[in-house]
């Protein structure tokens, strides 16, 4: 019997092959996946805005007021990756979660503001505290979610929504 040679492992061009195949792979699902991540980060931006300004009607509800703006950078704006007023919610039981931006840096988080009624706008008819709110979202990433969730407040010479992807608000008669 003659001693063969047995071939253990991989030649180095079939190694490449692999590799160039795999980048190719790579080059292909990475855009897709970076669309599909920045808009599940958008949808739970405009989720979160709505879950924020229901605890923030159901606080008015159960106290009379809208929570304090505690401020942030801008000290009249109370910024969600700096200020308190999620925290407030989730401690006085009205968010279980303390919701922030999933990016939650300078240029992707949320802001809230209390309004003294006749500052800008004027109160409805419903509120009694003197108070109103505008919440708003800073930016979203993707730019078709953008333009297929457009909101738009305003009262008076006021536009909330300039320079903000996303703006909410109530107790104020606001368009």
């Amino acid at each position: 019997m003659s001693k063969g040679t047995s071939r253990a492992g991989f030649s180095l061009v079939e190694i490449i092959i692999v590799l160039s195949v795999l980048s190719i792979l790579a080059g292909v699902i990475t855009p897709r996946l970076q669309t599909h991540l920045r808009k599940s980060r958008d949808q739970r931006r405009l989720a979160d805005m709505k879950a924020i300004q229901r605890a923030i009607e159901q606080y008015y509800a159960d106290k009379g007021d809208y929570p304090p703006a505690e401020g942030g950078v801008d000290p009249s704006w109370d910024d969600s990756h700096i200020g308190g007023f999620i925290p407030r919610l989730m401690l006085d039981g009205y968010v279980n979660e303390y919701m922030r931006d999933p990016v939650n840096d300078a240029a992707h988080h949320y802001e809230y503001y209390r309004y003294d009624v006749g500052a800008t706008c004027p109160a409805t008819t419903s509120n009694t505290s003197g108070h109103y709110y505008i919440l708003r979202l800073k930016a979203f990433e993707g730019s078709e979610f953008a333009a297929t969730h457009v909101s738009a407040l305003s009262c008076g010479s006021t536009n909330w929504k300039s320079g903000y992807a996303y703006v909410l608000g109530g107790g104020a008669v606001l368009q």
